[in-house]
């Protein structure tokens, strides 16, 4: 993720030469704040850096005005809103009318006891439709399964996602997996 800022003074003159550190913190409960690095203001008071962006946070750009100084003078806040992901596989691209299709994925960022939501919907046809629900076990790991039973489903193409929850212990926001197509035989 690129971060750009410009510091000023009171008075909005530049402030140059001046160091702006980047302190974060996770939005876990009871995360503490993490120095992650430094950027120096050029003659016109701006700075350009980089960052991870892998889990949701608070990002603070702050500066002291001296350099023995224990407490920053000036600060700004941004929130990082990070999606979770995951991948998503299906045990089989043409499954059976009456069979047992599975449903397997993992995040990418694992965790435990994440809340899994999956949906599927016709190709062509309206909103996705949640059908199943589960949580991460070890390794950040989830599956189910799903049976065709409607008739009227075979010979047609069905797209499945996975939605995976924020969670107070997962720092992400609400995200999705690819999406995965099958064709009922």
């Amino acid at each position: 993720m690129k971060l750009a800022g410009r510091l000023v003074n009171a008075i909005g003159q530049p402030v140059s030469g001046a160091v702006v550190d980047l302190v974060t913190r996770s939005r876990r409960p009871g995360a503490p704040d993490v120095y992650r690095k430094s950027f120096r203001t050029g003659a016109d008071g701006t700075f350009r850096g980089r960052t991870g962006a892998r889990a949701s946070r608070r990002l603070r750009l702050a500066w002291r005005s001296h350099v023995n100084d224990s407490h920053y003078s000036a600060s700004d806040d941004l929130t990082l809103h990070a999606r979770a992901a995951a991948t998503l596989r299906a045990s089989t691209r043409r499954p059976r009318l009456g069979g047992r299709l599975r449903l397997r994925g993992r995040l990418r960022r694992p965790a435990r006891g994440v809340t899994v939501i999956l949906q599927g919907r016709r190709i062509g046809g309206g909103r996705y439709t949640t059908f199943a629900d589960t949580t991460t076990g070890r390794g950040g790991r989830f599956r189910v399964a799903y049976r065709f039973r409607d008739p009227a489903s075979r010979g047609r193409a069905f797209r499945f996602r996975a939605k995976l929850r924020a969670g107070r212990h997962y720092p992400f926001a609400t995200g999705y997996s690819r999406r995965v197509t099958v064709r009922v035989r």
